[in-house]
């Protein structure tokens, strides 16, 4: 086995016979010696590393030598990969410090070396346990191989002390982003799980603050100490927002966080101030509303009314998306009465009162709802009466948007007092034809709810009288094919509409008559239905109609 092991130019089969010829425990260190003497590249067999690595460290200054000055090329090793090795921390930590310093120097070498695969520079970028190798490896390196360092450095490190200086280099690498800021944030938390949250504060609380650091560095020190926990975190936060040279996005960070706190006063205050900053607005108001423990839901909420009473346009219209959410049902009858004074409210400006609106007809609906809603309507009529062209102008926006947004709730069968409500009004302000497009919405509505709702469509061609040019074009009925309880409403109304003989009723039978033709691929009775429109009194309804091709479902 020797002599295959020394003369086999083979050198997968060299290392077999290695691996055997060492085999006996008794004469393996021996055997071992002979070997890495002869050609240290025999180290690379792993059952002759394991011994040198454990037993035999007397040895390993050869094989350290002929790594740095050639990868431990030889016999078993005849191409020009790179050696990286994954040694456990426990063999390493048996080698004398100078050995240690060398096989950290080897891995960073591999590991910087630009003429090899990322792959094999990242792999060893892992191994090496020098943290001064590894931050010099995290600033210099490509990304995967930075990233690697610093996974590495966040293991290697948790063991030991975790310093102000330590953290500050990761979060610097954190506030990149990419794989790079990923690996590095890692780390932190690794570190930070190493030692108590009362130690970690005082080492991150300096990093948030000082206006000297990378903003990057910064809002990451602001998400880590956002994860711990204790009365000093809330203080560390609170002195990094006062830092009058604190950047916007570093608050932006800190400020969901407070959040958390928003039952104090000092954290109200603050946030309440600093609502003017896009960033910050976004981050407490935004889609992703921060999370609050539910023993604040309630002061976050009235955080939010005073929001809505003090803000400016900007911050009482995120305020206004935002409170549904938190008001919940319970909170929904105080929230509908706010709502419903902003959007009266002639101080407002146009996009905070149409953003009142919106949330105020998308709550839930309660009993106070309705008479709410039509006290508002009755509001803006009496201004609506006014001499001021300008004062009228704004009533009739304010009803044309109510309109507006009703029209796309219709599909509620619950707003139908609100909708009567609305559509008085809208008759009421002369706004007749928004008052018919909510109307024809709501009676197009019923049918896909599988209600013909005939009262509906009498209030529908009372308000359109002698004018079917007041139709809305814009409504249209969408049905899916197969649902019966639909396409059996729409038969009812199309036949109860094309029996009144009136042209604008004429034109809403051939509607419904197309549109469920076409859903339903023409099956029976609808061709029957489509011919009795034919001959319709009305001479439009009847030309209309000859120009829809049964049959045809598009």
């Amino acid at each position: 086995m020797r002599r295959t092991a020394e003369e086999l130019d083979d050198p997968e089969v060299a290392s077999r016979a290695a691996a055997v010829w060492i085999g006996p425990p008794a004469t393996r260190e021996r055997r071992c010696a002979e070997l890495v003497r002869l050609d240290p590249s025999f180290a690379a067999v792993p059952e002759v590393l394991r011994t040198l690595a454990t037993r035999r460290t007397d040895l390993l200054d050869d094989v350290l030598r002929a790594a740095a000055r050639d990868g431990l090329h030889g016999r078993v090793r005849p191409g020009a990969k790179p050696w990286a090795p994954r040694l456990r921390p426990a063999d390493t930590g048996r080698w004398l410090p100078r050995q240690r310093r060398q096989w950290a120097a080897y891995l960073a070498s591999v590991a910087s070396d630009e003429q090899v695969p990322l792959r094999e520079r990242a792999d060893a970028a892992a191994l090496v346990g020098s943290p001064e190798e590894l931050i010099a490896l995290a600033g210099s390196a490509p990304h995967p191989v930075a990233a690697a360092a610093l996974g590495s450095l966040g293991t290697f490190c948790a063991a030991g002390p975790v310093t102000a200086e330590l953290l500050e280099t990761l979060l610097r690498h954190a506030g990149t982003g990419g794989v790079r800021g990923r690996a590095a944030m890692t780390a932190v938390r690794r570190l930070l799980d190493a030692v108590p949250d009362g130690h970690a504060v005082p080492l991150l609380a300096p990093l948030v603050r000082n206006p000297a650091n990378p903003v990057g560095t910064r809002k990451e020190a602001a998400r880590a100490l956002g994860a711990l926990t204790g009365t000093a975190v809330l203080e560390a936060l609170l002195a990094a927002w006062d830092e009058p040279a604190q950047h916007r996005d570093v608050r932006a960070v800190i400020a969901p966080i407070l959040t958390r706190a928003v039952d104090r006063a000092e954290v109200a205050d603050r946030l309440s101030a600093a609502m003017r900053e896009p960033a910050v607005r976004e981050a407490v108001l935004g889609r992703r509303a921060p999370t609050v423990p539910p023993g604040n839901r309630a002061a976050y909420t009235a955080f939010l009314v005073g929001l809505l009473r003090d803000g400016d346009d900007d911050t009482v219209v995120d305020a206004c998306r935002a409170l549904p959410a938190q008001a919940g049902p319970e909170g929904a009858p105080d929230l509908a009465r706010r709502l419903a004074e902003i959007a009266v409210d002639p101080a407002r400006a146009c996009k905070v009162w149409n953003e009142a609106v919106r949330q105020l007809v998308s709550l839930p609906l309660t009993p106070d709802t309705p008479p709410l809603m039509a006290s508002a309507f009755r509001t803006l009529l009496h201004r609506a009466g006014s001499d001021d062209t300008e004062i009228r102008a704004d009533a009739l926006r304010r009803l044309d948007a109510c309109a507006e947004t009703l029209a796309a709730r219709q599909d509620d069968a619950d707003l139908r007092a609100v909708t009567d409500s609305a559509i008085d009004a809208l008759v009421t302000a002369g706004l007749l034809r928004r008052a018919v497009a909510l109307a024809q919405e709501a009676a197009l509505c019923a049918i896909r709810r599988a209600d013909a709702a005939p009262a509906l469509w009498d209030r529908l061609l009372e308000l359109i009288g002698k004018r079917p040019e007041r139709l809305s074009p814009n409504g249209s009925l969408h049905l899916e094919a197969g649902r019966a309880g639909p396409v059996a409403a729409a038969l009812d109304a199309s036949r109860s509409l094309r029996g009144q003989g009136s042209p604008a009723a004429g034109r809403l039978a051939l509607a419904l008559v197309s549109a469920v033709g076409r859903a339903t691929g023409w099956q029976d009775p609808w061709p029957g239905e489509l011919a009795a429109l034919r001959e319709h009194p009305d001479p439009d309804t009847s030309v209309e109609a000859l120009l829809v091709v049964p049959g045809n479902a598009h």
